[in-house]
């Protein structure tokens, strides 16, 4: 058996390589690897630290905060406007109880002659104007009613739509955590403490 060995300069190259970034920049605050480390999917590799993105993360927490009380106390608000019509509703509609007895009463009274006609017309006119105006009022609770549920709607849509954007905004604070991306080698780490 003849062997022949021959000496070849060279470099090994991975089959896969990929780079990684930071979605956020800062100040290298802790460096939790070195070069030739293997790491598994997940594993922390460098974490940063950036004043203005924390600023700006807590007032992001204190706006939605602020915004989800404001929108607690429409409802409330709206729950009491809507409370309210319904008192004055029912007001209305007692009171139209009560003028339609009253106008039964005149009618009865103006056919055995105790009333005249003109107080009883006077008891129609009165008798007519409540029930308009109850049935106005019911109408009102109606309406009051159907824009109560689409406000309640647009306000827990915006109550979501704030819920996202602190949820996006609390990602800003784990993009300062670089993880691995993938299972592999670690190599080129040039990151020291303090840097960018």
């Amino acid at each position: 058996e003849f062997l022949e060995y021959i000496d070849v300069n060279g470099v090994v190259c991975p089959a896969t390589s990929m780079r990684v970034n930071a979605k956020e920049g800062g100040t290298v605050e802790r460096i939790c690897c070195h070069n030739g480390d293997l790491l598994k999917r997940g594993d922390t590799i460098l974490v940063l630290s950036n004043p203005k993105v924390l600023e700006e993360i807590a007032a992001e927490g204190q706006n939605y905060d602020l915004q989800q009380m404001q929108h607690r106390q429409q409802l409330i608000e709206m729950k009491q406007k809507s409370i309210t019509l319904r008192s004055q509703a029912l007001q209305a509609d007692f009171e139209l109880k009560k003028m339609e007895q009253n106008y039964e009463l005149a009618e009865e009274e103006a056919r055995m002659g105790v009333r005249s006609q003109a107080q009883l017309k006077v008891a129609k006119d009165e008798y007519d104007y409540n029930r308009r105006r109850t049935l106005l009022n019911i109408e009102s609770l109606h309406q009051d009613s159907v824009l109560n549920v689409i406000g309640s709607q647009l306000i827990q849509q915006q109550m979501a739509m704030e819920a996202k954007k602190l949820e996006n905004s609390n990602r800003r604070r784990e993009a300062l955590v670089i993880l691995a991306p993938t299972d592999g080698q670690i190599s080129n780490l040039n990151a020291v403490i303090g840097g960018q």
